[in-house]
């Protein structure tokens, strides 16, 4: 099938995929970097702004730097950078274990 008779949106799908594969690791690496560097306190804020617990937030956020630094080098940077990141951390466990209330003695 060639490129011309895609429809736009399998197009730009096709293209997000192409610069994925052709994503190496040190490419990746300094998208995280660049992306980490602008993201990181809008990241810490918001997290202390719902948490109401900085130390908390700047360790989800640490975290997130984890995930980022595991998945983005076999998936690729998401659309979203942003976005993603502030997701890894209310997907991972620790804001499971606030709602719950089991937070350890030295953060509450």
């Amino acid at each position: 099938m060639s490129f011309a008779r895609l429809p736009r949106a399998a197009l730009e799908a096709k293209a997000r995929q192409i610069r994925s594969a052709a994503m190496t690791t040190a490419d990746a690496h300094r998208a995280i970097l660049a992306v980490w560097r602008i993201e990181q306190p809008r990241l810490i804020t918001s997290l202390a702004r719902m948490l109401r617990d900085v130390p908390l937030s700047e360790d989800l956020t640490q975290e997130a730097l984890l995930a980022t630094l595991e998945r983005w080098p076999v998936i690729g940077v998401p659309e979203k950078p942003g976005a993603w990141l502030m997701r890894a951390p209310r997907a991972g466990r620790w804001i499971i274990c606030v709602a719950a209330g089991c937070l350890s003695a030295s953060t509450q």
